[in-house]
């Protein structure tokens, strides 16, 4: 069994808002590379309230965590 979080694993949270409007769906398309992506594909729109990556750091666990205007808190477990 795999338990090695080396790179880590990242946890996200907020809303994510369905984009019905014409106008920011044809928008976001001409920034693709390849617009025909979105024919027939949801667009959404993401409000994160927080981000948390966790890895292992040599013996202990690193958790960051951020949250929109605060700065990034670590913590580590040994």
């Amino acid at each position: 069994m795999e338990t090695d979080l080396v790179e880590g694993d990242v946890k996200v949270g907020g809303r994510a808002t369905l984009v019905t409007d014409e106008a920011s769906r044809a928008r976001f398309s001409s920034e693709l590379e390849h617009p025909e992506v979105m024919d027939g594909s949801d667009l959404f729109r993401l409000d994160l309230d927080e981000v948390t990556l966790i890895r292992v750091q040599g013996d202990h666990l690193v958790i960051d965590t951020w949250r929109p205007g605060r700065p990034t808190t670590r913590i580590d477990r040994r």
